[in-house]
C-alpha cells in the first residue's frame, strides 16, 4: 500500500490492477486508531490500559473489558470517535457484497473520515 510500490507497479505493469487486501487495510486503520488513543492518553488518564480493548474484536471482550469500553464510549473522546469509525468501516467489509453498494458505503465513510477532525484517520482515508 506504499506510494512507492504503487508508482513502481504503475510504471512497470501499466495493465495491472492493485488490490489492497482486507487484513492490511484494517491493520492500517487499527494503527491510525491506536495513534489517536496514544496522543489522547497523554491528556486523559482514563485511557490507561485501553489499547488492547480498543483493538480487540468486541465479541471477544470479557465482561470487565466490555464495561471499560462502555465507559470510554460514553466520554467525549477522540478515541471513542475513532473507535466507532473503525467499527463502521469493518461493518462495510462484513455486510456489503455487491460492488456498487460497497463503493457508495466506502465513499460515504471516507467523506466522514476526512471531516472527522482526527488527523490520523484523515491520513488513513487519504491512503484508501
Amino acid at each position: 500500500m506504499s506510494p512507492s510500490f504503487i508508482i513502481g507497479v504503475n510504471e512497470h505493469f501499466s495493465n495491472a490492477n492493485i488490490t489492497f487486501d482486507k487484513f492490511h487495510v484494517i491493520q492500517a486503520l487499527n494503527n491510525a486508531q491506536d495513534e489517536v488513543r496514544r496522543m489522547e492518553h497523554k491528556e486523559n488518564p482514563l485511557l490507561t490500559g485501553s489499547g488492547y480493548i480498543l483493538l480487540k474484536n468486541p465479541a471477544n471482550l470479557t465482561v470487565k473489558q466490555k464495561e471499560q469500553l462502555a465507559a470510554l464510549r460514553n466520554e467525549n473522546l477522540k478515541t471513542a470517535k475513532s473507535y466507532q469509525m473503525k467499527l463502521t468501516f469493518q461493518d462495510i467489509y462484513r455486510n456489503i457484497y455487491d460492488p456498487i453498494s460497497a463503493e457508495t458505503a466506502i465513499k460515504k465513510w471516507l467523506s466522514l473520515a476526512v471531516r472527522s477532525g482526527l488527523e490520523r484517520i484523515k491520513c488513513f482515508a487519504k491512503m484508501v
